[in-house]
């Protein structure tokens, strides 16, 4: 992304410092969004035996977590201002979203070769190993 951006030395140091502060933030947000999603869909799996007041405050510390994500977003937008010039900015974005597609469709690849590859994997015991040698008719 350095070299996509074409920063100086002195913007690259303070670019990269800026972007891991903002990675290991945005990390921690999500976990925390995924945590509170992770019992919200317990609570929907248990239905009507979970109490409404319960049900509605998770939903609320999701929604307000979601507010936390973007303030954090706009944040750190204001920042990267302070270093980047606007058409770098959207150069990072751009770079983000495609990166990321990029991870994604490699996950996705990887998990449809493993599963094509199960059919290969014998279970339990291994079949008895022919005599290659030996005509088989």
């Amino acid at each position: 992304m350095i070299e996509e951006l074409d920063l100086s030395k002195e913007k690259s140091d303070a670019f990269i410092n800026l972007y891991d502060e903002f990675a290991q933030k945005e990390r921690s947000l999500h976990q925390e969004r995924r945590e509170i999603f992770k019992k919200l869909v317990h609570m929907s799996a248990l239905g009507r035996d979970i109490p409404g007041e319960q049900v509605v405050s998770t939903i609320q510390a999701l929604n307000q977590v979601e507010r936390k994500i973007q303030e954090h977003h706009e944040q750190v937008l204001k920042e990267f201002r302070a270093i980047l010039e606007p058409s770098q900015i959207a150069k990072m974005i751009v770079f983000e979203q495609n990166f990321q597609n990029k991870m994604r469709n490699i996950v996705i690849d990887v998990r449809g070769r493993r599963n094509k590859m199960k059919k290969f994997i014998f279970e339990g015991e291994p079949p008895e190993i022919m005599d290659l040698d030996e005509d088989p008719y």
